[in-house]
């Protein structure tokens, strides 16, 4: 009998959010120029902004989210996970999620006072 192992995707599964975007994004402990700062800190934006799905924006891209791209990917989740309801609703635990873009977007907003 063979053993099973570990598939990367389970183990990337197991990290949290924060872990993955850590090891996944620390800088060198040194930088060997200022161009090399450069070239990671444009790489990291790219990567931040172009390959990174938001919590905050239904896990989307912050450019797909400043293109227009947001709705049309949330609207086909939303039917996908609809149709999967529908399909099998024992499955679920609770109602599907809802995709719908929030229409706001801020960091670290400040709190509505008391």
């Amino acid at each position: 009998m063979t053993t099973p192992t570990p598939s990367h995707c389970l183990e990337q599964c197991r990290r949290s959010p924060a872990e993955r975007l850590i090891s996944r994004e620390l800088p060198p402990r040194r930088f060997r120029s200022l161009d090399a700062v450069r070239r990671w800190v444009a790489g990291f934006v790219e990567w931040y902004n172009g390959e990174h799905r938001h919590s905050g924006i239904k896990y989307v891209t912050p450019n797909q989210r400043h293109f227009g791209e947001a709705n049309e990917i949330c609207a086909v989740r939303q039917q996908t996970y609809d149709k999967a309801y529908q399909e099998n609703p024992r499955r679920w635990s609770r109602l599907p999620r809802c995709w719908k873009q929030p229409e706001v977007v801020k960091i670290n907003h400040p709190r509505p006072e008391k």
